[in-house]
């Protein structure tokens, strides 16, 4: 037995660790359980796995009045007597497990609690007249899709943007200059800075560029595929909202009342017109873009590095069920809205999700407590996100510097987001910071003993 809750992937875990192909899942439910169908996506999952729901499902009109619940519990027992009892305590309000326990306290139930943020499966065999055991998960298959799944969320065109699964895998990532060079890794900032210094310039002197400039600077391979598609999933985004939304109410009455979605196509819009006419500035005053496109070079030295660490570390088998990048999702509702993309999401044994958001340089706030909400409504209230950003300690009195430290002390400082730096190998620990007088120092963790110690929470 287990009870329905909005973080439906909080009871998969410990059924698919303890249960086997046969045996059967009674779900206890809430009328807002019913009204909001949270059993659908997990209960899909369930059945994939072998198991099945029994029906009817067991139903309450106060989840947490536990009176309530172990009459109603009791009332079902004779339809049960061939099962061996099995009770999930992870969903529901903290009072609902005391109901389903005193019914069933003379089966002397098995009961199950997801231990997180542990990888760990507590649980105890003949009811409570025994201490538990604590397990780690070493059976179920829960994986990505089917934690999306059981939210109601899927992949973006799964068939154009398809994730990639990093680990386990047998693909070699292909080695990296960036970030492990440190004269390389350094021109490469140099030139993104200058190449920004003079999009900072035409900024200055904006003028409104025409689409025919802006079409003249695609055919010449100014303005990449990707920048365009960002402007492009702003428009697919806009009028998929309108289409969904605008069933009872014309397309203006919709927009009207949620102008949200015309503040997001203004401002992909507004981002591209702005990125044209830098580009436009540039090439008047003959500077050529970098040969490189840093964001991507940084996501795959990130993920690189991140696989060379996972192979030495002594928990990833414990810890980590897989490991992805390239993630767009959608909900399964609207499946043609791209809701979140994330650069690489870290898969616990315990179902929780672990996102390494990649920055480059910079990034807004508002932008990262977006994305931390997305993977916490796709995953649950306890997937969590680490920005990885360069922290380059022997350039620290490089222009380009002081926006990778002001970087790191903003998120440092936020309550729900941890940060992780990028380092070069054999860096210094301390670094001057910039414009500090007099002058202070600051101390920079290596990117694998940051990962260490970040992680080391789910270890047991």
């Amino acid at each position: 037995m287990t009870i329905a809750t909005g973080q439906a992937v909080s009871n998969l875990p410990p059924i698919l660790e303890y249960g086997r192909p046969g045996d059967a899942v009674l779900w206890v439910e809430s009328p807002e359980a019913q009204q909001r169908q949270w059993i659908f996506g997990p209960s899909q999952v369930l059945k994939q796995a072998g198991l099945h729901i029994l029906s009817p499902h067991l139903t309450v009109n106060d989840i947490n009045n536990p009176f309530e619940l172990q009459h109603k519990t009791q009332a079902r027992i004779p339809q049960l007597q061939n099962w061996r009892p099995v009770i999930v305590t992870n969903g529901g309000p903290k009072l609902s497990p005391i109901g389903l326990l005193k019914a069933w306290e003379a089966q002397r139930p098995v009961i199950l609690y997801g231990n997180v943020p542990t990888v760990t499966l507590r649980i105890f065999p003949n009811g409570l007249e025994a201490p538990p055991e604590d397990r780690p998960y070493q059976h179920h298959q829960l994986d990505l899709l089917q934690i999306l799944h059981s939210s109601g969320h899927e992949p973006f065109h799964l068939d154009q943007y398809p994730p990639t699964r990093l680990w386990p895998t047998t693909t070699l990532l292909p080695l990296m200059t960036y970030g492990e060079d440190p004269d390389y890794t350094r021109q490469v900032h140099h030139e993104h800075d200058q190449f920004a210094a003079c999009g900072q310039a035409s900024a200055a002197n904006f003028e409104l560029p025409t689409f025919h400039e802006i079409s003249h600077l695609r055919q010449q391979g100014l303005l990449t595929q990707k920048e365009l598609d960002k402007w492009i999933d702003g428009l697919v985004n806009f009028f998929g909202r309108i289409k969904n939304g605008s069933k009872l109410n014309s397309p203006k009455q919709f927009i009207t009342s949620n102008f949200r979605i015309t503040e997001l196509l203004y401002g992909t819009t507004k981002n591209l017109i702005e990125h044209a006419n830098s580009l436009k500035t540039r090439l008047a005053h003959k500077i050529s873009p970098p040969t490189t496109h840093l964001g991507t070079l940084f996501e795959q030295a990130v993920a690189r590095r991140l696989l060379i660490w996972l192979k030495q570390w002594p928990y990833t088998t414990q810890v980590i069920q897989s490991v992805w990048s390239n993630i767009r999702i959608a909900h399964s509702r609207s499946p043609d809205i791209q809701t979140a993309e994330w650069d690489i999401v870290l898969v616990l044994r315990n179902g929780l999700l672990l996102c390494i958001e990649c920055k480059s340089f910079d990034a807004e706030q508002k932008d990262l407590d977006a994305r931390l909400l997305n993977i916490q409504r796709a995953g649950s209230n306890l997937a969590d996100m680490i920005v990885c950003a360069p922290l380059y300690t022997a350039f620290s009195n490089k222009s380009w510097f002081s926006t990778m430290h002001n970087l790191k002390i903003r998120v440092g400082n936020s309550r729900y987001l941890s940060f992780l730096p990028f380092t070069l190998p054999n860096q210094s620990a301390e670094y001057v910071v910039p414009g500090s007088n007099p002058v202070r120092y600051e101390s920079c963790v290596t990117f694998e003993d940051t990962l260490a110690q970040r992680l080391a929470r789910y270890v047991d």
